[in-house]
């Protein structure tokens, strides 16, 4: 796509580049496409979608580097604009989007702008447990960091800055080797002495996946807390507030304590965690937001694989299976490995 509206002003254009698991040839299957289609930019804007089926090898890229590493190289070096914006294929995006978040780019200091993002359309039961228990991180975590940490966690469900930005911070090759590419270039950007801004919310589709690719998720999550954000992952455990009020209640129960003193914390802690669920589709226009009900739930399944990351170092990963190392970085793994994980 490439649109050029006659009166751009002082809008910078803007590469849209979406990296894609399959096959590009088939751009209705992504709902990231018809959403960049739908855009009201007043500046020049392409959108490119890169398949791992369409990319060569790079000699500019390590051997570690993912497949959306590499995908998004190939997006980088067909660009032609100034301004370049990351797009997961599974996003749906407002149509002002665009606009927003390169007017955020031209607030003095901004290197990087990002979209926050809201879990929904799920469309079957794991999908529903995947899709509370993903927005009750946002809601516990992104959101509150927003307004306060001073570094804050990128999240690259849609990711915008400009390209000189990018070359600054050494280029798409700086992020290869990495399990969250997102957060490393955050913090790149930051470190570089720019600040990042949020700036609106997208809908990520959940989606019809098995219980295992949600388990798999789940875990791709706490293992990129472990080694990317360790105290991220250590204060992770507060979370785990469900699970707490049950062996609290069940405690109470056995020393003969009142029935309103062993479950009332259960029953609070259940109505924030739903709470704190809802708050991401509420903040994003979302059409529903009753999977929140199934927040703790979730957060009773998720317990158990809490401690995983701290003795798992392979993950599978589209397809490809990790080594994760210190840092957060990843390599393939040298085979079949037992004890996958994702």
């Amino acid at each position: 796509m490439d649109e050029t509206p006659a009166d751009h002003g002082a809008w910078p254009g803007v590469s849209v580049i979406i990296p894609v698991a399959g096959d590009a040839r088939g751009p209705g299957r992504w709902p990231a496409v018809s959403s960049m289609e739908r855009q009201r930019y007043p500046g020049p804007l392409e959108v490119i979608v890169v398949s791992a089926r369409e990319v060569a090898d790079d000699p500019g890229l390590p051997p570690e580097a993912t497949g959306k590493v590499r995908n998004l190289s190939a997006g980088v070096r067909r660009a032609r604009y100034p301004v370049l914006l990351f797009c997961d294929a599974d996003v749906e995006a407002p149509s002002g989007l665009v606009r927003d978040l390169v007017r955020a780019l031209s607030e003095p200091g901004t290197g990087l702008a990002y979209a926050l993002p809201c879990w929904t359309g799920g469309q079957s039961l794991p999908a529903l447990f995947l899709e509370a228990w993903a927005n009750a991180q946002v809601g516990t975590f992104l959101l509150p960091a927003t307004r306060l940490a001073s570094r804050l966690p990128v999240t690259g469900a849609v990711v915008a800055l400009p390209r000189a930005v990018l070359g600054q911070v050494g280029g798409v090759a700086a992020l290869a080797g990495y399990l969250a590419d997102d957060a490393r270039l955050g913090e790149l950007v930051q470190a570089a002495g720019y600040r990042a801004a949020p700036r609106g919310w997208v809908h990520v589709r959940t989606g019809d996946p098995a219980w295992s690719e949600c388990l798999g998720a789940v875990l791709r999550w706490l293992l990129t807390l472990r080694h990317h954000t360790p105290v991220a992952y250590a204060v992770s455990y507060l979370t785990h507030w469900v699970a707490a009020a049950l062996v609290w209640g069940a405690a109470v129960e056995v020393r003969g304590g009142s029935p309103g003193q062993a479950w009332l914390p259960l029953v609070l802690v259940a109505l924030l965690r739903i709470l704190l669920s809802a708050l991401p589709p509420l903040r994003a226009g979302a059409r529903g937001v009753w999977p929140a009900v199934l927040t703790p739930l979730a957060d009773l399944l998720a317990v158990p694989l809490w401690p995983v990351p701290l003795f798992a170092r392979r993950i599978t990963w589209a397809g490809t299976t990790y080594l994760v190392l210190k840092g957060g970085r990843v390599k393939p793994a040298p085979g079949p490995l037992p004890g996958r994980l994702g």
